[in-house]
């Protein structure tokens, strides 16, 4: 019996310290196959620059680069204190990261997998300087907690940063984010936010309060996702430092979701999305509340979205001012409307400087109408009569009024620009606010707008080549 208990002593002591080093070697596999996951789901390229296996913990030094293709779909703005090509060799600098991992089988008060800790690189060429400056411990960090079943639980942070430095003033709250990934089932989902960040200067000022966003979608293929994502924010004031009273932008209450359900037995998508505001202002005479957009399309067929997606992207880095329509975007052009989708935009509303607006969109596609693929072409879509497009609007006569007079001054500017004339910006609205009212009873008596109890509305069909506005026909002169 003594021998027995020995044995078996010995043998759960075995277990216990071979445990770390099989856990070990699991980690190793999985941290491998993530990486591989990874390559071929993502945006970017990883690559392991360094690994190191030890009894109970293990690390790596990865480096993540992004394709020099997804670098020139890039669109950089023009007011950027360096030029498009120098922000593009920015992007292109690889970024390093350090994983630090802890073996299982116990791991964060249970049993799982491995436990990881992500930072950037601490050799990254002036961060620990930067660490100095902020006085805080990391500039990001990411924690993680990976299950038996292809699970991870993650954790990510960005501490509280307050900076001065010459004239600029940076205040931020932080950041914090939980979620889950699996990347065997494709799936990520997140939950996150920003209380606050305060950025001032003497050339631009910065308020951001209340981000708020959200996730939880699975990959359908390398270019879209199914599922839900959206953001929303409290306020965001943006202050320049032009001279005028209009060097800014005011908005509160806003709201941004995407949504894409897949119908399985028909392999047709749903994708629905939302753009909400309570207030957006200049802080002069550009005032809108209560803004609306609503956008629906069903009946999507998502491998010819995708493909006509991927096409158009890859059209899009063409450095030609005007580069041709490829074979490639027309047959997913085609694929696309085969599957007989239906677009709506709409309704649009909001008050401008409390005068109400409202607009719908609607593409409508025929698919009985649609000509053999080798008959279509961008001219047989516009003039075949398979996509009509609907337009109605309504919107109250002070707005109109106010639409009317910055539309006539655009034509006096413009006609005093090509008789080399010089006008004052009092001249040209004196003579834009006399003539606003005759051209909208000029749009009136020629049936483009119909007058309602509130102001005027219109209704507008283009197909088969012919527009037509309240059921009037408008010449397009097209021969």
């Amino acid at each position: 019996m003594k021998k027995l208990a020995i044995a078996v002593v010995g043998i759960v002591l075995l277990v216990i310290g071979v445990t770390p080093w099989v856990f070990g070697q699991l980690t190793a596999q999985r941290f491998n196959a993530d990486l591989e996951r990874a390559n071929e789901q993502g945006q970017g390229a990883v690559e392991v620059v360094d690994y190191a296996r030890g009894y109970r913990t293990s690390s790596a030094t990865i480096e993540v680069n992004m394709p020099p293709e997804r670098i020139e779909q890039v669109e950089i703005p023009e007011n950027l204190p360096i030029d498009a090509d120098a922000a593009r060799a920015l992007l292109g600098e690889p970024v390093r990261f350090v994983i630090d991992m802890t073996h299982g089988p116990i791991v964060d008060g249970g049993i799982g997998l491995m436990t990881t800790t992500v930072q950037l690189d601490p050799e990254t060429p002036g961060y620990q300087d930067l660490l100095t400056e902020l006085d805080i411990p990391f500039l990001f960090e990411m924690r993680t907690v990976t299950g038996f079943g292809g699970g991870t639980d993650f954790v990510t942070e960005m501490p509280p940063i307050s900076l001065m430095r010459d004239d600029l003033l940076v205040e931020f709250s932080g950041l914090d984010a939980a979620g889950s990934y699996d990347l065997i089932a494709r799936r990520f989902d997140v939950d996150g936010g920003i209380d606050s960040l305060h950025v001032d200067s003497p050339t631009a000022g910065l308020v951001l309060e209340g981000l708020a966003f959200d996730s939880d979608s699975t990959q359908y293929n390398d270019v879209l996702r199914l599922g839900t994502v959206g953001a929303s924010l409290e306020r965001l004031s943006v202050v320049g430092a032009g001279e005028g009273p209009a060097e800014g932008l005011e908005m509160d209450a806003l709201e941004v979701r995407f949504d894409i359900d897949l119908d399985e037995a028909s392999e047709r998508a749903i994708l629905t999305s939302i753009y909400r505001a309570a207030t957006i202002s200049d802080g002069a005479d550009f005032n809108l509340t209560g803004f609306d957009v609503a956008a629906n399309a069903n009946e999507i067929d998502l491998e010819a979205f995708s493909t006509y997606y991927a096409a158009t992207q890859a059209n899009s880095v063409q450095t030609d001012s005007v580069a041709p329509i490829s074979l490639d975007v027309e047959d997913a052009l085609y694929n696309l409307l085969a599957a007989g989708p239906t677009i709506e935009i709409g309704p649009v509303s909001f008050s401008w400087n409390d005068e109400p607006f409202m607009a719908t969109l609607r593409v409508l596609v025929d698919t009985a109408a649609l000509p053999e693929r080798d008959s279509f072409t961008l001219l047989t879509l516009m003039f075949g009569g398979a996509v009509a497009i609907e337009l109605s609007l309504e919107l109250s006569e002070p707005l109109a009024n106010v639409l009317a007079t910055r539309g006539v001054a655009f034509q006096v500017r413009r006609s005093a620009a090509e008789q080399g004339m010089e006008m004052t910006d009092e001249d040209v609205e004196a003579i834009a606010a006399s003539r606003a009212a005759v051209a909208l009873a000029g749009l009136v008596s020629q049936g483009m707008l119909n007058t309602t109890d509130v102001g005027y509305a219109s209704e507008a069909r283009f197909s088969s080549g012919t527009l037509t506005v309240n059921g009037n026909i408008v010449p397009l002169g097209i021969p």
